[in-house]
Formats: structure tokens, sequence, C-alpha cells
């Protein structure tokens, strides 16, 4: 089943749980924004109050990252829980967008799947007429979770910097030339200038 388009008067007064399999083109996210395979698995509850509808779910997928470390491509599972709260902007024309969305960490715990109240933490849209824009608040959702620096583990060694080599496959033997340690000529010049300020300084006479 493809991302479900919700209308607001389709949702009955017991709420509605989906389940559905999103494609990344159904999000229209870029290679820039992320690359997953296989898509998406998503896991909704939509409830209606008035005209206010609130959702909360789970989105599961596997993203294809770089390591900022060895520049190695690996695979991460990615499982986002949500909270989003729909309301009518009275006299707005303009598509759905975000105006206030929750902070995202790098591994965010599964959520139990149940009606989303109102909360600190939801992330609150408007509603332009009566569909419910479900591609655009899990398009930003994607994007907030993505780490700003991934690595492929947390004990990485990355790459040698005197001669590339993956320091994670075999040590490549490369002396260290203080280029892996951009302070280390600092901390030296720092030494000497306490150890000469140290050794009494002036002339003695007499």
């Amino acid at each position: 089943m493809p991302l479900p388009t919700l209308r607001l008067e389709e949702i009955p007064e017991e709420g509605l749980n989906l389940t559905s399999q999103v494609q990344q083109e159904e999000l229209t996210l870029s290679a820039t924004e992320g690359v997953f395979q296989d898509g998406f698995s998503l896991t909704i509850a939509v409830d209606k109050v008035g005209r206010k509808v609130n959702v909360s779910g789970v989105l599961v997928g596997t993203a294809v990252r770089q390591c900022v470390r060895c520049l190695k491509e690996y695979e991460d599972a990615v499982e986002l829980p949500f909270e989003a709260v729909y309301r009518p902007v009275a006299g707005s024309h303009v598509p759905p967008r975000a105006v206030r969305s929750r902070p995202a960490g790098r591994d965010p715990q599964p959520a139990a799947i149940g009606k989303a109240g109102e909360g600190d933490d939801d992330a609150v849209y408007t509603l332009d007429g009566d569909q419910i824009d479900l591609a655009g608040m899990l398009r930003e959702q994607i994007i907030l979770g993505t780490p700003m620096q991934p690595l492929c583990a947390s004990g990485c060694l990355g790459l040698c910097p005197v001669c590339g080599q993956d320091r994670n496959e075999r040590d490549c033997g490369c002396a260290d030339t203080g280029m892996n340690r951009p302070f280390a000529a600092l901390r030296q010049r720092t030494g000497q200038d306490k150890k000469g300020s140290g050794s009494g300084g002036g002339e003695r006479t007499g």
C-alpha cells in the first residue's frame, strides 16, 4: 500500500490505524537529503478532534550513509517515532508546513503507537482545506533524524592522515608526524615557554 492520502471528512470518530510501505520518491527526498534501501515501513494512528487531527506513528527504514572518518558507506537502521498535530488556520491558502518541531536525536527510541496529544514535543502543522499532508511531515522527520556526523561505528579509526590507509583494516605503520595532532606543536611551544619563564631569567651581578 502506498502512502495514504488522508482527508478530514474521511476520518471516522473512532480514528484510523494504518500501515503502508512508502517509497523515497513519495516523500520527495533528494539523494542529498538521504538514500534509503527499499523505502520505509510506516505505521500510523490518526485521531480527529473537531477540525484538529492528531497523527502518531513510527517510520522504519534502512539508510545508506557515508562515514565521516573512513568515508565508507554503511547501512544504518532508522526507526523514527513521531507525533504531529494538524490544525486549520483561518484564511490560510498555502500548503501545510511545519511551524514547530521537536529536536531529533541520533538514536530515537521507539514510541508506543497510540492517539497523539498536543504536548510540548508535538510538531504542529497547518491544515489547508481538508487534506492532510503526510508526505511533508514525514520528510521533515527524516531530515531532522539524520545525524550531523554519521559514523559507521563509534570506534572507527578513520583514515591515516599520512598515506590515507583505512586504519580499521590494518595499521599502516606511518610515523606520527603531528598531522593527526594539529595542536601538538602548540603544546610543545607552550611547554618551552613555561620552562624559559621558570629558569630565573635575570642576570646575576656581584
